[in-house]
């Protein structure tokens, strides 16, 4: 399908596409998503209405019209399409945000759990020798940290800070790079882990045993934080065992997902919503406002589950 817009509508997506590219997105994405965007201008214009003016009650009626036309997808993607506008125009308020069309399972975020069973978890794990130690260190860069375990496989001894107490995080996929604050609890784990057990393990790996699997040694554990004691630079595995046995003990706690939403949905009880973009890396507001909802949804649970009447 063609989308041919007027001078002026044009020149706000020539504006747009130039957002859209500096995000990195692919070229089919800015090329659909700048087309999706200019179905919401054309009905500013038909409206007469100004972009910064619009509010949730004229986001439904736009949705309204367009569920007339279009498909329930096709609705879903123009809808995406005008948050990402917004995004890009740098407002107090992004009026599509809040909106999510039924069925889409992204929507609504699940996987919340107690935090305070979290760094429970985190101060009750034991140490009982280099791997479990290793597996602790990354145990609390995911409780205090909410990153995400494929942000784990690239994170370098250089990125921790310890005399700054802070960690820095690369950016992975879809998430921004950020600084974030190191918990004091986990500062003497991971300097011991950086001064000792990690060279520790180096060595071991390093070290000639007949019929080690695998054969060959991954040169790029020099370079990262995290490795197998195998000698693998993608500890993808690692966490797999890491998680099976945390099961056993915490059934609750059994992905490095449902740590993150947790965290997130914690820090949003405390920070403003910008904020917490920034802290889970984020690209968008509309990606953090979804574990928003859950921290509410998790809230009201609560005060019904202590009500005074039940």
């Amino acid at each position: 399908m063609k989308y041919k817009y007027n001078q002026d509508i044009e020149k706000q997506l020539q504006t747009f596409e130039k957002y859209l590219r500096s995000k990195k997105f692919a070229i089919d994405t800015i090329r659909q998503t700048r087309n999706y965007a200019g179905v919401f201008l054309e009905w500013l214009e038909q409206e007469g209405k100004k972009v910064e003016h619009i509010e949730y009650q004229e986001m439904t009626d736009f949705i309204f019209q367009l569920k007339k036309e279009k498909s329930t997808n096709l609705v879903k993607r123009i809808i995406l399409a005008v948050r990402h506008y917004y995004e890009s125009l740098n407002l107090d308020r992004n009026p599509a945000s809040g909106i999510h069309m039924r069925g889409n399972r992204k929507s609504i975020i699940n996987d919340i759990i107690s935090y305070a069973e979290l760094t429970d978890l985190y101060n009750a794990y034991q140490i009982l020798d280099d791997r479990s130690s290793r597996n602790k260190v990354i145990l609390g860069i995911l409780v205090y940290q909410g990153i995400t375990t494929g942000e784990l496989h690239k994170l370098e001894p250089g990125h921790i800070k310890l005399k700054e107490g802070k960690i820095y995080i690369p950016g992975h996929g879809k998430s921004n790079s950020r600084t974030l604050k190191l918990e004091a609890s986990q500062l003497l784990e991971l300097q011991e882990y950086l001064l000792v057990i990690r060279p520790r393990m180096l060595d071991n790996v390093k070290a000639h045993r007949p019929g080690r699997k695998p054969s060959e040694i991954d040169p790029r554990i020099q370079e990262k934080l995290f490795f197998s004691v195998r000698g693998d630079s993608n500890i993808k595995q690692s966490l797999y065992h890491m998680f099976r046995a945390i099961k056993k003990t915490r059934p609750k706690v059994s992905s490095g997902k449902i740590i993150r939403s947790t965290v997130i949905a914690e820090w949003l009880k405390s920070y403003d919503l910008r904020v917490v973009q920034y802290m889970a890396g984020h690209r968008y507001v509309s990606s953090t406002e979804r574990y928003q909802v859950a921290s509410l949804r998790e809230l009201k649970e609560s005060l019904n589950m202590h009500h005074p009447l039940k």
